[in-house]
């Protein structure tokens, strides 16, 4: 399998997102990948001058039947569709409530080609539980080596 090359997208975060929270979109441009998003979360509370970037892959879903599941399902997998529902989808009606958005706009989120509606569904959703159930291990670095990564004030 070719190894991804990943382009920038957009910021759907904050203008200011290495003090604020940047939610930046990229996209896998072999097609092989699907869309993911690094998040910058200020930790200056913690650890002064410092921020953590999450990494998260917006797996896109599809409905079978009343089930989410990974858009890739079909009948030739070896269980029902109810065995390959993610983590969330028991909770998607309380986020939804949470988020002051509805059920099935989470789940067009969600089932969307389009990246930037999947990467608002899984904002929606780390709203709800935090960046951390989607990634256990972010990256810590410094504000200044942020700046450089993302280079703030410059085009990405």
């Amino acid at each position: 399998m070719s190894q991804p090359i990943w382009t920038f997208v957009t910021n759907l975060g904050d203008a200011s997102p290495i003090e604020h929270g940047g939610i930046f979109l990229y996209k896998d441009e072999t097609g092989v990948y699907p869309d993911e998003i690094e998040i910058i979360e200020s930790i200056e509370e913690v650890s002064p001058g410092k921020v953590l970037i999450y990494r998260v892959c917006l797996d896109q879903y599809k409905m079978v039947e009343e089930y989410l599941v990974p858009s890739g399902y079909d009948d030739s997998w070896p269980f029902a569709a109810c065995m390959y529902q993610s983590w969330f989808v028991e909770d998607l009606h309380s986020i939804a409530d949470t988020v002051y958005r509805s059920y099935q706009e989470l789940i067009d989120g969600l089932c969307s080609n389009d990246g930037k509606q999947r990467a608002m569904a899984y904002q929606n959703i780390a709203a709800y539980w935090g960046w951390a159930d989607f990634d256990d291990y972010p990256q810590e670095m410094t504000k200044k080596k942020a700046e450089k990564r993302y280079k703030v004030g410059v085009e990405l």
